[in-house]
């Protein structure tokens, strides 16, 4: 462990811990100014931070990013039992990245990944969503599916998986679900089709299967990652 802030920050950045124990009060930069460095670097803000300190200030903890928040002296149970909370969390995220120009329906789509703890990033056409894509490209990340309208302004979802497919490696490719407003007829059906990545296509009247079916591919996914190791 580190005896002071900057040390700590000099750590974090060499190891990449999977989660944080900040103390508030250190010789040197207190704990706040830690916290606000780490939640505002591209590179750590994904870390969960927990804030240990003898006062009551946990709203202000919160408002700085904090993931957790302890009081001393610390309850044992409680303590493991958070930790064990925000590392399971941590574990299971996955991104799904939203495409769709309807906000409305964004905010639907990030409401229900967010209920059954996938984190979403969402993108109001294929421009966007393909910038998204760069810019998770850039961290060696990219999205564990991608839920895709059809009909949107500026590149519509075709546009989107044509340059999609021509530019992104094959490695790094997603699983695509198609999520329409509208019926698709056969040969949009079959230009579909063309594409291995596009694992589905649900209705937009039919929003209690999508879950379902995210999970299904998900698991497809899962599986075949598990076999090619």
């Amino acid at each position: 462990g580190a005896t002071n802030g900057e040390r700590g920050l000099e750590i974090v950045r060499e190891s990449k811990p999977k989660l944080i124990l900040l103390d508030v009060y250190m010789s040197g930069r207190d704990g706040w100014s830690i916290l606000r460095e780490v939640k505002s670097d591209p590179d750590l803000k994904d870390i969960p931070v927990v804030m240990v300190t003898q006062l009551s200030e946990e709203r202000f903890a919160k408002s700085l990013g904090a993931d957790g928040y302890f009081t001393k002296p610390i309850d044992r149970k409680r303590f493991v039992e958070e930790i064990s909370r925000i590392l399971s969390a941590a574990s299971r995220s996955e991104q799904v990245l939203v495409i769709d120009d309807d906000e409305n329906t964004r905010t639907l789509l990030s409401r229900i990944l967010a209920e059954e703890g996938w984190q979403s990033i969402v993108a109001n056409d294929g421009i966007d969503g393909l910038e998204k894509i760069n810019e998770l490209g850039a961290k060696d990340e990219k999205p564990s599916l991608i839920v895709l309208d059809i009909d949107m302004p500026r590149m519509d979802g075709f546009e989107f998986l044509e340059v999609y497919s021509r530019d992104i490696p094959v490695e790094r490719r997603s699983p695509v679900l198609i999520f329409s407003g509208k019926d698709l007829s056969t040969m949009q059906r079959d230009l579909l089709a063309q594409y291995e990545n596009v694992k589905g296509v649900q209705s937009k009247e039919d929003v209690p299967g999508l879950t379902a079916l995210i999970k299904e591919i998900q698991q497809e996914a899962t599986a075949s990652s598990q076999e090619t190791t």
